[in-house]
């Protein structure tokens, strides 16, 4: 008696978040195109045509946490080659919460992703690359306008970023406030090569900071 291979064993697995819309559409078709692959994408709607989809709330930790299960059994026993997180949001202020009562865009943008990291370790292949798409709304000399001036970070507290009304230096302005949210949301490691187990991680980002707070490891449990 013969076993059947997996016909995804032989393919690169890419399973990434923010593929429907923007730069993150334009990269999900390319992998489409690409001979050997296979992308798996985690959408709260229907995805680009050549992708699998699977349900997927950022604003929702507990989702996250369902996602990757369902990411865990659609797998089979394929790894993931890369883990590209460029999903995000920005907000007119922040008085926004997600459904775990944290900041929205510092929820999305970056708790969700930290979490989703954390759950899919595992499944990560020998070498696999885990794309972080960030910005560089962080640095003052961009001076990045969206329809209003991108304010850039007064710091990387996370417990003040997950809760701003508890920032004793909140801004009193609410685009500012809101734009200074997803600024620092969006700061992360120009290049970070980190190892967990026998997995060798490559994260690519652009911007120059990493959160060095406990917060994020209270806030946020595999």
């Amino acid at each position: 008696m013969t076993t059947r291979a997996n016909p995804f064993s032989l393919m690169n697995t890419i399973v990434m978040t923010g593929g429907t819309s923007g730069l993150g559409e334009v990269a999900a078709r390319r992998f489409i195109q690409t001979a050997n692959t296979r992308l798996l994408l985690g959408t709260r709607g229907r995805g680009p045509p050549g992708a699998e989809t699977l349900p997927l709330d950022l604003m929702r930790l507990e989702n996250v946490r369902t996602f990757a299960s369902a990411a865990d059994r659609e797998l089979g026993s394929a790894q993931i080659n890369a883990l590209v997180l460029n999903a995000g949001l920005l907000f007119p202020n922040d008085d926004t919460r997600s459904a775990d009562g944290f900041e929205a865009a510092f929820a999305v943008n970056h708790l969700a992703h930290y979490l989703l990291l954390r759950l899919l370790l595992p499944r990560l292949a020998q070498g696999a690359t885990v794309i972080l798409t960030t910005s560089g709304t962080h640095d003052p000399a961009e001076k990045t306008i969206i329809g209003f001036i991108i304010a850039p970070p007064l710091h990387a507290d996370a417990r003040f970023l997950a809760h701003p009304e508890r920032d004793p230096n909140r801004d009193p302005h609410p685009s500012i406030a809101g734009g200074r949210t997803y600024s620092s949301s969006k700061l992360g490691v120009g290049e970070q090569r980190s190892s967990y187990g026998t997995r060798s991680i490559t994260a690519l980002m652009e911007s120059s900071r990493i959160w060095k707070v406990s917060c994020l490891k209270e806030c946020v449990r595999p």
